[in-house]
C-alpha cells in the first residue's frame, strides 16, 4: 500500500523537518511496510521506521502520486493560510483535493493550522477544502475558532502539536555544535515583515531593538552568551535575520550562530544545552518547552499564540509582534533571564500524552476508511 505524505518538507524549515519525522513514525505505526512518497528532502535525516520511504519527482505532488497511493495525508503545519499578497498555494491544494475526492482517495489533515486568511476568496477556498477532507486533526484553538467560523458544522478534532511527539522518533542523536561558558541565551529570529508583508524597514526595527536588548544582557552580566538560531535553510530567511541582528550588535565575540540542521533532534539537542530562550519561530518555542528550558515568545503569527495558550504560558512570558518596541522586547527579556518568568502551566508529559492521543485517534479513522 502506498501513502502520499504532503507538506513543506523539501524546504528546510525545522519546525516541518520534525513533523515529518513524527508523520513517518505514526505512519508506520498504522500501516506497516507500507510505501510512503514524498519530495525529494535534499540533506534531511530520516527517522528509521517500517516504510519503504520514496522520495520522486515533482509530478507526485499531481495526479501521478494520487494514482499511485491509496490516500493522501497532509503532515501538519501552517498549510492552510492566507496573507494576501502572500501564504499557501490554497488554489493548488484545492486542485489536488478535488483530483482525490475524483479518484476516491481518502483526504487527512493531521496537526495542521488554520489562518490567517485574508479575503474572501481565501476563505472560500479552504472552506472548500475542508469540507472535502476525511480526516481533520486540528492543532490550536484559534484554528478552532475560524474553522467554526467558516465551516460550521464541520467535524473535525484537537491535539497539540505533533512535533511535541519528537522524542518517540527514532532519530540520530549528535552532540551539540556549541557549548558556552556561564549561561546563554538562545533567540530564533525571522523575518516575518519580509516574508509575509514585504515590509523590510519592519525586519529593520526588529532586528536594531533585538540586538539593543541582546547587548544589555549581555553588558550587565545576566548571560555570558548569545545564541542565535536558524531554523530555516534559506539564507533569506533566518541566517539574514540573524547576521543582522548580530551585526548590529556591540558584544560579537559572545554571539554564536547556531546554523541550519538536518535533523530536528539535533536542533533540540542546541536548544535544550541553553539556560534561557526568546522562541520567534513557534517550533523553537515547541522544542524549548519541551526540553523544559525557561522561554518567552515573540507572537509573530496565531498559531504562536495558540501554542502558548494551549500549554498556560502566562501573558507576562509573551509578546505580541505588533507590540514589539525595544522598551517592551527589554521587559521580556530582563523578566525571563532574571528567572522571574512564570514557567507554562501545563507539564509537557501531560501535553505529549495528549498529542499522542489525539494522533492516534486521527490515524485510527484514516485506517477505518482505509480498511486495513
Amino acid at each position: 500500500m502506498r501513502i502520499l505524505l504532503r507538506g513543506y518538507y523539501e524546504v528546510g524549515n525545522t519546525g516541518d523537518d520534525g513533523l515529518l519525522a513524527v508523520m513517518l513514525h505514526y505512519l508506520g505505526r498504522w500501516f506497516d511496510n507500507a510505501e510512503v512518497l514524498i519530495s525529494p528532502l535534499g540533506d534531511l535525516q530520516l527517522p528509521r521506521v517500517p516504510l519503504q520511504c520514496t522520495a520522486g519527482p515533482r509530478t507526485w505532488r499531481t495526479p501521478a502520486g494520487l494514482l499511485r497511493s491509496r490516500a493522501i495525508v497532509f503532515g501538519g503545519g501552517g498549510i492552510l493560510h492566507h496573507y494576501g499578497a502572500t501564504g499557501a498555494d490554497l488554489q493548488f491544494q484545492l486542485r489536488i483535493c478535488q483530483m482525490a475526492r475524483a479518484m476516491r482517495r481518502p483526504i487527512a489533515y493531521l496537526g495542521v493550522s488554520v489562518g490567517p486568511l485574508v479575503g474572501a476568496a481565501s476563505r472560500h477556498t479552504v472552506r472548500r477544502i475542508l469540507r472535502m477532507a476525511d480526516v481533520i486533526l486540528l492543532r490550536d484553538q484559534l484554528s478552532v475558532e475560524l474553522v467554526e467560523e467558516i465551516a460550521p458544522g464541520l467535524e473535525y478534532s484537537v491535539g497539540p502539536d505533533p512535533v511535541l511527539l519528537l522524542p518517540e522518533v527514532d532519530l540520530p542523536h549528535n552532540p551539540p555544535l556549541c557549548r558556552c561558558h556561564g549561561k546563554s541565551l538562545g533567540v530564533s529570529v525571522a523575518p516575518f515583515f519580509s516574508v509575509a508583508h514585504h515590509d523590510p524597514e519592519g525586519d529593520e526595527r526588529v532586528y536594531d531593538a533585538m540586538a539593543a536588548v541582546l547587548d544589555g544582557v549581555l553588558a550587565d552580566g545576566s548571560v555570558d552568551a548569545v545564541k542565535l538560531f536558524c531554523l530555516h535553510a534559506g539564507a533569506q530567511y533566518d541566517y539574514g535575520a540573524v547576521r543582522a541582528v548580530q551585526n548590529k550588535m556591540r558584544y560579537v565575540e559572545r554571539v554564536r550562530i547556531i546554523p541550519y540542521l538536518p535533523n530536528p533532534y539535533d536542533v533540540f539537542g542546541e536548544i535544550s544545552s541553553c539556560d534561557y530562550f526568546l522562541g520567534f519561530r513557534l517550533h523553537a518555542a515547541v522544542l524549548a518547552y519541551m526540553a523544559s528550558v525557561p522561554m518567552a515568545t515573540v507572537d509573530y503569527h496565531p498559531k504562536v499564540t495558540g501554542f502558548a495558550e494551549m500549554i498556560g504560558l502566562s501573558e507576562q512570558a509573551h509578546l505580541a509582534l505588533e507590540d514589539l518596541e525595544q522598551d517592551s522586547l527589554r521587559q521580556l527579556v530582563e523578566k525571563l533571564v532574571s528567572d522571574q518568568m512564570p514557567p507554562a502551566r501545563v507539564p509537557y508529559e501531560q501535553m505529549r500524552r495528549q498529542a499522542d492521543a489525539a494522533l492516534e485517534q486521527a490515524g485510527q479513522r484514516l485506517v477505518d476508511l482505509l480498511g486495513v
